[in-house]
């Protein structure tokens, strides 16, 4: 969709929570939907079938083989995004995708939306599907725009994605890196509240208090 406002006229990649916070949709498949979803909108929502080059759209979406292409359509196909089962890459003609156009019904759906920029392969080939989904992610809680930050638990980040905690703090650093992300890191914080033990001893409670996660949505723009 095209957005106004600070920025406008530009282009945004509007992805639902529902599938952002989906563990069964692996990140290499919600990086396809995401491109499907573009190729929709970029055509001005005239039809909900559309060709590609399969070839050159797997080297611009990162996927190096054709088996692992047809994994990720095979899932999308099983999810319901795309209605046509491709059990085979064509070898000379254009690959036929017939796009599930509910996939971008977004009245009443709550959804995360960032620059088109999101899906560059200059981007893609530095924070990986990982990196984009976790973006998508921490977008997806974001409340106050004016700060552009949220504060998931890791634990939360794992059951809602398919990452694993370790993965989320491996892309977590790499985003951190290419300045995409800042975190600021809670540490534990006295209550100034006791509970005893079993021997009657008092002892004072502490709490650790979720990392907050700011995005810049700037860095992002500067991406082609």
């Amino acid at each position: 969709m095209y957005s106004k406002g600070d920025d406008v006229y530009l282009f945004k990649i509007q992805m639902p929570n529902s599938v952002i916070r989906d563990s069964e949709f692996s990140s290499a498949s919600f990086y396809v939907l995401a491109k499907f979803i573009q190729r929709f909108y970029v055509q001005k929502q005239s039809t909900t079938t559309f060709q590609l080059d399969h070839k050159q759209f797997m080297y611009y979406a990162g996927i190096k083989s054709n088996q692992g292409f047809k994994k990720i359509l095979n899932e999308l196909y099983e999810r319901g995004v795309i209605k046509n089962k491709i059990d085979t890459l064509p070898r000379k003609e254009l690959l036929t995708i017939e796009f599930n156009a509910e996939w971008c019904d977004e009245q009443g759906k709550p959804f995360a939306q960032l620059p088109y920029t999101i899906l560059s392969k200059e981007l893609l080939d530095l924070i990986g599907y990982q990196g984009v989904r976790l973006l998508f992610y921490f977008r997806s809680y974001i409340r106050n725009t004016a700060h552009h930050f949220c504060f998931t638990s890791q634990e939360t980040i794992a059951t809602e994605t398919d990452m694993t905690e370790n993965t989320i703090t491996k892309y977590t650093k790499i985003l951190k890196d290419n300045k995409l992300i800042r975190v600021s890191k809670h540490v534990l914080t006295a209550t100034y509240s006791y509970e005893e033990d079993e021997f009657n001893n008092s002892k004072m409670e502490f709490k650790k208090y979720n990392n907050h996660y700011f995005l810049d949505i700037e860095k992002l723009k500067k991406f082609k």
